[in-house]
């Protein structure tokens, strides 16, 4: 059952991976006052990218895009 799930999120089933849970969260909803609204970003800014790297496939070892 496990591998069916872990295939349909990531696209590949791993055969004999042992399961560990990594992350556990609660969710314990309360009052809370109210959030002051963020400022609006300036869609103006322009983000340039000063690096990259290239990644690989865990399975094949091949670059990726």
């Amino acid at each position: 059952m496990f591998e069916v799930a872990y295939a349909k999120q990531f696209s590949r089933p791993v055969p004999g991976m042992v399961i560990e849970v990594l992350n556990w969260s609660v969710q314990a909803p309360t009052k809370s006052d109210a959030v002051t609204p963020c400022p609006a970003s300036d869609a103006s800014r322009v983000i340039t990218v000063s690096q990259t790297r290239p990644i690989y496939c865990d399975v094949d070892g091949t670059p990726k895009d």
